[in-house]
């Protein structure tokens, strides 16, 4: 932990439980699910996780194209507002 000008220790930015959450795709497998995603971020988010990590420790990293993966985390950071970390 560290200080700032001698006040009280400020907690790491990344500690408690981060999740690594699926990317959620459509009914067809073809196209990124926005809703479903801004409504696992959001179940994740209420159930007080302390940070999000995205598009990365479930599998599908390999199997995303470049703008999946630009969506995926714009979606996703746009959802946590600034709440938790993002990773």
């Amino acid at each position: 932990m560290t200080t700032t000008n001698g006040t009280a220790p400020e907690p790491p930015l990344l500690h408690g439980v981060c999740a690594a959450m699926c990317s959620p795709f459509d009914d067809s497998g073809e196209s990124l699910d926005e809703g479903r995603l801004r409504d696992h971020v959001e179940s994740l988010v209420e159930a007080g996780i302390h940070g999000l990590v995205l598009a990365a420790g479930t599998g599908e990293f390999a199997f995303l194209s470049t703008d999946e993966k630009r969506r995926v985390f714009e979606v996703g950071i746009e959802q946590v507002a600034g709440r938790i970390p993002v990773i």
